[in-house]
């Protein structure tokens, strides 16, 4: 699956190329996987929509944005999300970048001949604007579907189709049963959203209006229900499953938080300490952390089957 690599006032969109020259493995024979330093040949940045090679490892690229892709804030910048949000739907065909002031923006894409172009619905850029709140996610099963929380209630999961146009409200997770209750507020707000991959179990982390912040994982199951953990009091309930108090005696501020593709894990960062592991069937969360090392720390993402 392709993915975008970003810079400052652009986004490139790299498509693997055969290149005779590369020695790699199964299943990606043409690609590089030396240790050595490679350094980056001077370029300026090719027009829109232009397909490219680039110069080093080889990969054909396409640019996708430029200084007036939003014309609402004229030469802002635009990113990827964060790594386990799945920005790029499953038939590959529709991808979205995230712009200034968690502006979400989707193109079309043709994985045949990389051409980028508007989907129905775009505004002047060529960018459809998604009504949700970045980061969000693509489904991993329906190409129509992405899944964010509300761009004004924060705790809310919601869904969008492309197809319609329209939001649909999914779970609000003040309902949840939290302790203490979740309160909408300017200080009150939700991230991370991340699903598993059959897009039955989602996970958000709440509570406080900065990652960082936050005391609360929730966990939302469209047979189950809801459930939380509320990493300040150590104490786990909800809908579903076990309640008590988790088996580890920390109590911590969440940084991020993501589940795994089977569902039944979420891993729980926690700033330059490391990160947690919560297995939400169960009152079970095991630390992984070393105080003054970073062999735990820093940015990770989670398996697709656990």
């Amino acid at each position: 699956m392709p993915a975008a690599l970003t810079f400052s006032r652009f986004v490139m969109v790299p498509f693997l190329s055969l290149c005779l020259w590369a020695q790699g493995i199964q299943p990606y024979p043409n690609a590089i996987t030396d240790r050595l330093l490679h350094a980056k040949t001077p370029m300026a940045p090719p027009p829109v929509g232009r397909v490219f090679q680039d110069p080093d490892f080889g990969s054909l690229m396409v640019r996708v944005t430029d200084e007036d892709t939003n014309p609402k804030l004229p030469g802002s910048f635009f990113r990827n999300p964060t790594p386990d949000a799945n920005e790029w739907s499953v038939d590959n065909r529709k991808f979205y970048i995230l712009g200034s002031n968690r502006t979400l923006l989707a193109f079309a894409f043709d994985p045949a001949t990389m051409k980028i172009s508007s989907l129905p619905g775009a505004g002047p850029g060529g960018g459809v604007r998604i009504p949700l709140r970045g980061p969000a996610t693509f489904s991993f099963l329906d190409p129509d579907l992405m899944y964010g929380t509300g761009q004004r209630a924060s705790l809310s999961i919601n869904t969008y189709r492309f197809s319609s146009g329209h939001t649909s409200l999914l779970f609000d997770t003040t309902t949840c049963g939290t302790e203490p209750p979740l309160v909408p507020g300017p200080k009150v707000s939700s991230g991370d959203l991340t699903i598993s991959g059959d897009d039955n179990r989602i996970v958000i982390s709440a509570g406080a209006n900065q990652f960082g912040n936050r005391p609360f994982v929730i966990v939302y199951d469209k047979k189950l229900g809801c459930r939380w953990y509320n990493t300040q009091t150590g104490q786990i309930g909800g809908q579903w499953g076990p309640t008590g108090q988790a088996i580890v005696p920390d109590r911590f501020l969440i940084n991020h938080s993501k589940i795994s593709g089977n569902g039944q894990y979420v891993r729980i960062g926690v700033a330059r300490t490391g990160f947690y592991i919560w297995d939400v069937t169960s009152l079970n969360v095991r630390p992984c952390y070393i105080p003054g090392n970073l062999r735990c720390g820093g940015y990770g993402a989670l398996g697709y089957d656990a």
